[in-house]
């Protein structure tokens, strides 16, 4: 654990090595980010750990950081998980996975996902246990608001038109200011 000066009280962190397109800007704040997983943690992208790394099939890939130490590998290539060449370097090496699937190349929405989940799954991660925690963020689809108040409906067990009378929206509601002083020029 870290404690509030930085320190590790003897405990090694936890290597993580970065096969993502985080923007070489966001990537601090990614890492302090995840420090507050109260676990800590080296984050390192592959490329800084050697430029080599980047050139490699993903089996070889896992092999080379094991090699090097590294616990995690952080991936946005969620890809690789389905095949079982790579699976079996997993197994072997011990080592835990993080991946992010279905976000293509898009740096962004993969940075997303590494900001919302990667802190929790370090959370949950057993200490020396292999593990593979699989982010897939929503590409949300659009609904249609009479489809969603119909399922409220549907929740509350009663008629959508029963509740809509109960909870519709006047044309006076609709038109009366809601700022109590005029909006300034």
């Amino acid at each position: 654990m870290t404690d509030a000066d930085g320190d590790t009280d003897g405990v090694a962190p936890l290597r993580l090595a970065l096969d993502v397109a985080v923007p070489a800007p966001l990537r601090p704040m990614l890492a302090e980010l995840v420090a507050t997983a109260e676990v800590a943690i080296e984050l390192v992208a592959l490329a800084d750990i050697d430029p080599g790394l980047v050139e490699l099939s993903d089996r070889r890939l896992v092999l080379a950081l094991h090699q090097e130490g590294y616990d995690w590998l952080v991936t946005g290539n969620g890809r690789m998980l389905r095949n079982p060449d790579v699976l079996a370097a997993v197994w072997k090496t011990r080592m835990s996975v993080f991946a992010v699937d279905g976000v293509g190349d898009d740096p962004l929405r993969t940075t997303g996902a590494l900001l919302l989940d990667l802190p929790a799954a370090l959370r949950r991660a057993t200490p020396g246990r292999c593990e593979i925690f699989w982010s897939r963020p929503r590409n949300p689809r659009p609904s249609g608001p009479w489809d969603r108040f119909m399922a409220a409906a549907r929740r509350r067990r009663q008629e959508p038109g029963d509740l809509h009378e109960q909870v519709k929206v006047t044309d006076a509601e609709l038109t009366t200011p809601w700022r109590r002083h005029p909006a300034p020029d």
